[in-house]
């Protein structure tokens, strides 16, 4: 029974591991600059995909990273986003946060 009992903590160790290394895949490439609301210039370098940042926007925003981005006027990432596509811009967008998807 103990041969067993290891056998199966290795084998949940290993799984874990395996699906632990894989989450620094899941970021997104390159930078996402954006007009803060007291109108600063403001980047998020490599942000995680498939995470809600709950950042502030007002004015411009670029998406010079390699995945969608979607905007929110709410905080959470709750609502109906608008998209900015890789390598696109938006002018006169207000937001209070952002999810990168794949």
């Amino acid at each position: 029974m103990k041969r067993i009992t290891m056998a199966l903590a290795s084998a949940g160790t290993a799984l874990a591991l395996a699906l632990g290394s894989t989450g620094s895949s899941y970021a997104a490439t390159g930078v996402f600059l954006y007009t803060a609301v007291g109108g600063e210039q403001e980047t998020l370098d490599n942000p995680l995909a498939n995470y809600c940042f709950n950042i502030s926007g007002d004015g411009h925003a670029v998406n010079r990273t390699n995945k969608v981005v979607l905007v929110f006027k709410r905080a959470g990432c709750v609502g109906n986003p608008q998209k900015i596509k890789a390598g696109d811009h938006a002018f006169d967008i207000a937001f209070d946060s952002v999810e990168f998807i794949s």
